[in-house]
């Protein structure tokens, strides 16, 4: 078999096609991708709770939750977002029953 001494120059055109995270944070084309919890991460980005509340709590809808396969995943940002909106909210019972018993 007769040896080829064509030589082909691929590595301008390899690069193109590669990910490069130092350009792709430069530019901001790439969007960080947010790992998935588990109950039991979720229960402590939730203050403590216990992972089968959150899981009947996701189950009812009351989280923001995905259900994939058999399993509830959630996301730490839309769990903060949730208690931001929730807890610190003026119109919660508790802080209604507070204002009310400032001596008014």
């Amino acid at each position: 078999m007769k040896e080829s001494n064509t030589h082909i120059d691929l590595g301008q055109s390899m690069r193109l096609g590669r990910f490069d995270p130092v350009s792709a944070e430069t530019t901001g084309s790439v969007q960080a991708v947010e790992p998935l919890l588990d109950c039991a991460g979720a229960a402590v980005v939730l203050g403590g709770l216990h992972p089968k509340t959150v899981e009947r709590w996701a189950r009812e809808g009351r989280i923001p939750a995905y259900h994939y396969f058999r399993h509830w995943k959630f996301r730490a940002s839309e769990l903060e977002l949730w208690m931001l909106s929730h807890v610190n909210s003026i119109c919660h019972p508790c802080r209604l029953n507070q204002e009310e018993s400032d001596g008014i």
